[in-house]
């Protein structure tokens, strides 16, 4: 049995390829990929709270996909990691919003 609270992914050259680690604050978080100018990257966070995150990041370090899995649970999709050009949002009560901008951050779609 191997026990640690932070281990190192290291590729065939002995590069960081990722890692899986636990905190001071007790978050449990995962990361598979190099991350910014290399090759994209997955990151997935567990807090201790019950909050889930998982966000997609693209090779040049910019955001693709999030899914925040928290009381009010929102996804959103970004083309180049700048802003989301798609979000699904949940509100407490229930209810949820759908919103598709343009690449100048124009609502081009929402509902409701």
């Amino acid at each position: 049995m191997v026990e640690a609270n932070r281990f190192v992914l290291r590729d065939t050259e002995g590069a960081s390829a990722g890692g899986m680690e636990v905190d001071r604050n007790g978050t449990i978080k995962l990361v598979l990929g190099r991350g910014y100018g290399t090759t994209g990257a997955a990151f997935l966070e567990v807090q201790r709270n019950g909050a889930v995150h998982l966000t997609l990041r693209g090779i040049d370090g910019g955001v693709r996909a999030s899914l925040l899995g928290t009381p009010t649970p929102s996804l959103t999709l970004s083309p180049g990691g700048d802003r989301s050009s798609v979000a699904l949002m949940t509100e407490a009560d229930g209810s949820g919003s759908l919103y598709v901008t343009d690449a100048t951050s124009r609502v081009r779609f929402r509902a409701p």
